[in-house]
């Protein structure tokens, strides 16, 4: 059984692993990068899936790759709507 699975679904799974545990860690650290870092895990975990033929999980990968782009896209909005006003110009 597992030792049927060829190399490179080994060290796809071993890149999932490392990039959404990447992901988790600059997510906690509220930086951005750790949604594209997810998005990227997500990906090659679907392309992962589909190549094993895990339909099921298939839909968990585009259900997850859904929340990273809405995750980024609220991030974006976040940030542009938290521009600081210079000290100048707020009339002090």
């Amino acid at each position: 059984m597992l030792s049927e699975l060829p190399w490179w679904h080994w060290a796809l799974q071993a890149l999932v692993l490392l990039s959404a545990y990447l992901g988790a860690e600059l997510n906690s650290r509220a930086q951005v990068r750790g949604f594209q870092v997810w998005l990227f895990s997500n990906v090659v975990s679907l392309v992962l899936h589909v190549a094993s033929g895990y339909w099921v999980l298939c839909l968990l990968d585009i259900a997850f790759v859904r929340i990273n782009l809405r995750g980024m896209r609220e991030w974006t909005r976040a940030r542009i709507g938290d521009v600081a006003v210079p000290r100048s110009a707020s009339g002090d």
